[in-house]
């Protein structure tokens, strides 16, 4: 199994976006983090060179050693992203169970002196922090590259759909905004909804990435039913089956 990124490679990856993607109107590592899980678990392959203008704007690398460089960012998050959606098909331990959440931000907290902490008091986040909302965006920019396949995808299987409606739910801020993206049916969740909601994240990308393996298993041959011996060939030549082309080899037949 791949390995997973360190702590410190996830701190250097977003530190890369903040200065190469986020202030170019990129990407950031959480928006980052939903639009490569969207193509990892999703329905139909798209290429780097498809997907790669949205991470960040076209021509600003200076060279290609550095252009090089921020493909194998990429290309290491994304193993990283396999290799949760792999890990969490098993019972790990609560410090491996904890790295199978994707990388959502929460608001940073002041420590009065004008530092902040890394570890925000959940309690004091406000009910209208939209958690996950740049993870879940960027999920659906990512189904929005193949949107045929995932609409088709979730016509065939209610549990896909299911979990599109819940990921469209972590993309909606507030009732002004789910109108906007045409969803007037959806209720916007308050923090502790979609906290919860996102610890579900893991199996739901899971299932996914388990529907897609079981829809590119080859589909056994199924013959075609042939008529009795005694009924009309099919061929329409008049003839009882077992004179035409159910003869086999005792004759060649002429119609």
């Amino acid at each position: 199994m791949m390995e997973p990124m360190t702590e410190a490679e996830l701190d250097e990856l977003s530190w890369f976006l903040g200065e190469h993607a986020q202030a170019r109107d990129g990407m950031t590592l959480e928006i980052l983090d939903g639009f490569l899980s969207a193509l990892v678990v999703g329905p139909a392959l798209v290429m780097p060179s498809e997907y790669l203008p949205f991470i960040w704007p076209k021509g600003q690398w200076q060279d290609v050693e550095q252009a090089q460089g921020a493909f194998e960012r990429i290309i290491r998050f994304w193993n990283h992203i396999v290799w949760r959606v792999q890990a969490s098909a098993e019972e790990q331990s609560p410090e491996i169970e904890a790295m199978l959440i994707p990388c959502l931000m929460l608001p940073e907290k002041d420590d009065g002196e004008g530092e902040d902490t890394d570890e925000p008091d959940l309690s004091d986040i406000p009910d209208d922090f939209p958690f996950a909302f740049g993870w879940a965006s960027g999920f659906l920019q990512g189904v929005s590259l193949r949107q045929e396949h995932w609409a088709a995808w979730a016509e065939t299987h209610e549990d896909i759909a299911d979990d599109l409606e819940l990921i469209a739910a972590l993309a909606v801020i507030d009732r002004d905004h789910a109108l906007e993206m045409d969803l007037p049916e959806l209720e916007p969740m308050d923090f502790q909804e979609r906290f919860e909601a996102c610890m579900d994240l893991p199996a739901i990308l899971l299932e996914m990435n388990l529907q897609r393996l079981e829809d590119l298993r080859p589909q056994p041959a199924r013959r075609e039913p042939q008529p009795g011996r005694n009924d009309p060939c099919n061929c329409g030549s008049g003839l009882k089956y077992k004179k035409c082309c159910g003869a086999g080899g005792q004759g060649r037949v002429i119609h």
